[in-house]
C-alpha cells in the first residue's frame, strides 16, 4: 500500500521524526548550558608532580682582603664672584694633581665626581629704619659671594699609598681641602669572581639540606626544578670618615696609617626539588 493512500501511518511517522527532532535539541541545548556554567578544570602529571617538592635555601660565605682603596676629596673654594671662586679652585685642583702624580699615583686613578658653584648666603642684623627691624633681634639675608666645590676620588690598588695621599692632598690649601670618605673595597674583577664562587657554595649548600631532608622523610631525591637568589649580594665594604682618624694622631708631623682590615661576603640561594 502506497504511504499517502495511509495517512495514520504518514502522521505517526512525521511526529516521531519531530519528537526525535525536539530532544536532540533540548540533550545540545543541556550540554551547551552545562559549559557556560561549569568551571574549566585541567589535571596533569606535571601539577601532581609539583605537589611532592622540597623548598630550600643555602647561604656561603667568606671574608677576604680588599684590594681596592678609595679615597674622596673634597677641594672647595669662596669669593665674592663666581669667576674668582672657580678659579681659584682649579688652581688648587692643579695642585692637588701634582702632588697626587708625585708620590705615585696613576693619573688614571684620580677621578673628579662632582663640581658645583652655589650661592653662600650669610645672615646680619637689619638695618636701623628697614620696616622689617621691629627689634634687634631681627636678621636679613645677604648675598657673600660664591663658593665652587669639587670632589674628587682617588682609586688605588696598591693600598700603602692611602696614608701618603691622605697627607699629600690634605696639605693642599689651608681649610679648603678635606678628606671626605675613606673607603675599603673590591675591583670590579675580584667581586664578579667571588660572587661566581660563592653562588656556586651557597646553591650545593641548598642541595646537601634537601638531599638531608629527604633521607630523613625516607624518600628520594629528584631533580632541582627552582633556583634562584633571594637576597641581594651580600656585601659591605669597609668604611670610616677621616676625622676618626685625625683624632687619633698626637703628632701631625707622624704619617697617616690606614688598616685595612677583612670585608666579609655573603650570597644565598633559594632551590626546589622533587620528591621521587
Amino acid at each position: 500500500m502506497a504511504t499517502e493512500d495511509n495517512p495514520i501511518v504518514y502522521g505517526n511517522g512525521s511526529k516521531g521524526i519531530i519528537i526525535a527532532i525536539i530532544i536532540a535539541i533540548a540533550i545540545l541545548g543541556g550540554a551547551y548550558l552545562l559549559s557556560k556554567s561549569a568551571p574549566n578544570i585541567y589535571l596533569n602529571s606535571d601539577n601532581a608532580q609539583q605537589l611532592n617538592k622540597i623548598s630550600v635555601s643555602g647561604t656561603a660565605t667568606e671574608k677576604v682582603s680588599p684590594d681596592l682603596l678609595v679615597i674622596a676629596f673634597r677641594i672647595q673654594t669662596e669669593s665674592k664672584d663666581a669667576k674668582t671662586s672657580q678659579s681659584d679652585n682649579a688652581a688648587l685642583v692643579s695642585n692637588f694633581k701634582t702632588k697626587m702624580l708625585s708620590i705615585g699615583v696613576p693619573e688614571k686613578s684620580i677621578k673628579t665626581t662632582s663640581y658645583q658653584v652655589v650661592p653662600v648666603y650669610k645672615q646680619k642684623p637689619c638695618e636701623s629704619g628697614d620696616v622689617k627691624c621691629y627689634t634687634s633681634s631681627y636678621y636679613q639675608s645677604y648675598l657673600a659671594g660664591y663658593q665652587t666645590i669639587q670632589t674628587i676620588s682617588i682609586e688605588l690598588t696598591d693600598l700603602k699609598l692611602g696614608g701618603n695621599v691622605i697627607d699629600s692632598g690634605s696639605s693642599v690649601g689651608v681649610n679648603e681641602t678635606f678628606v671626605d670618605g675613606i673607603s675599603f673595597t673590591l675591583q670590579e674583577q675580584t667581586r664578579r669572581e667571588l660572587e661566581s664562587a660563592l653562588l656556586k657554595k651557597a646553591a650545593m649548600s641548598s642541595k646537601l639540606k634537601a638531599q638531608n631532608i629527604a633521607d630523613g622523610l625516607g624518600v628520594s631525591l629528584g631533580k632541582a626544578i627552582m633556583g634562584s637568589e633571594t637576597s641581594t649580594f651580600n656585601y659591605a665594604p669597609r668604611n670610616y670618615g677621616y676625622s676618626g682618624l685625625a683624632m687619633m694622631k698626637e703628632d701631625s708631623s707622624i704619617p697617616t696609617q690606614l688598616s685595612s682590615g677583612e670585608i666579609e661576603v655573603s650570597a644565598t640561594v633559594s632551590t626546589q626539588y622533587q620528591i621521587q
